[in-house]
């Protein structure tokens, strides 16, 4: 697999001439990414903000376009990637079609590596500078799984890519933020990496990269594993020996973290704006109340990376691939992002 070593000139922002360019690859062809791309290339709101190049099969997103009857842009170009970009956009960096025919709904060896190759494609442009940041749409674990790749997702695969040494991932809901402490794993061994040296590395990094992306202090509170937060141990001791310790570590280092609290409330009391940054403790538990309260208005952060990368909240929707009537809002949402991001 193709890295990128060194240190990256990519955290300074990349420039543009009005707005900032972003690459947003299409992701698994089986499933709903190009749909929503080409939602994407054809919303004029999002075109005033950004100079969106999509990477992924221009033949499949002309084709997608025309079964849905929308009209992409006349200012369409087809970019090499190499030249200069010229004009406003929007562009299409065409990877080619896949190896095989790959129908909708079902993912498969070649649907996951035209998805990896798209990203590897969108991690190049970042690197180089000639992006300000990438947008990804949703991809299969399991097709990376059949093509080789391996049962990850984004974050672990950018990692990777970037030879970056510590990765997290972060959900944006107009009303709170969280991060989470283990992203792929199952529910027992998400338990096990509950450890106070995880947790006060994680709180740490959180508040580094909070600061570092939204220049503005974080203000953190922790979520307990157990019901009542354990109360007392009533309900389990997570809370008394890995949690709070974590916690007491890093306030003594200085950051402004408070906690554990019940995960019942601590999303509620997030809302209310008592902290600007929630820490989950294993998937679902930051996913659950991000999509129960903001599904298609929320976008995830990758962080620790050298470059801006923003993606959906949602995956690859199989079940109404091909159909039409996949919908977009998530996938804007994190193009806005990415432009505020990089603009400010």
């Amino acid at each position: 697999m193709t890295r990128h070593r060194g240190r990256s000139p990519s955290r300074k922002r990349a420039s543009s001439p009005v707005n900032p360019t972003l690459a947003l690859t299409a992701g698994d062809p089986a499933g709903i990414g190009p749909e929503i791309a080409v939602k994407c290339l054809a919303d004029l709101e999002i075109l005033s903000t950004c100079r969106l190049v999509v990477v992924g099969d221009a033949d499949q997103l002309h084709r997608t376009a025309s079964a849905l009857r929308i009209s992409l842009p006349q200012s369409l170009q087809i970019w090499d990637g190499r030249s200069a970009l010229e004009g406003a956009g929007p562009y299409v960096l065409d990877m080619g079609a896949p190896a095989m025919e790959v129908p909708p709904g079902a993912p498969s060896a070649v649907s996951g590596q035209a998805a990896m190759t798209a990203i590897k494609k969108a991690v190049s442009l970042a690197w180089e500078r000639k992006v300000a940041g990438i947008v990804t749409g949703p991809i299969s674990k399991k097709a990376l799984f059949l093509a080789g790749i391996g049962s990850t997702g984004h974050t672990e695969i950018l990692a990777r890519l970037t030879d970056s040494p510590q990765v997290g991932m972060m959900f944006v809901t107009p009303a709170f933020k969280v991060v989470v402490l283990s992203h792929h794993v199952s529910l027992r061994s998400a338990l096990e990496l509950i450890t106070r040296d995880r947790l006060a590395g994680l709180i740490r990094f959180a508040g580094t990269e909070y600061r570092r992306i939204f220049r503005e202090e974080p203000r953190i509170g922790v979520a307990g594993l157990n019901p009542h937060a354990g109360e007392g141990s009533l309900f389990g001791e997570e809370e008394e020996k890995e949690i709070a310790p974590a916690i007491e570590k890093c306030r003594e280092e200085g950051v402004d973290v408070w906690g554990p609290y019940p995960p019942d409330t601590i999303f509620v009391r997030a809302t209310r704006k008592e902290f600007n940054l929630v820490v989950a403790l294993y998937h679902d538990q930051a996913t659950i109340p991000v999509k129960a309260s903001a599904f298609g208005k929320s976008a995830g952060i990758t962080l620790g990376l050298p470059f801006l990368r923003t993606t959906v909240d949602h995956g690859t929707a199989f079940d109404i691939a091909g159909r039409g009537t996949a919908d977009p809002s998530s996938l804007k949402a994190a193009v806005t992002l990415a432009v505020q991001l990089t603009s400010s």
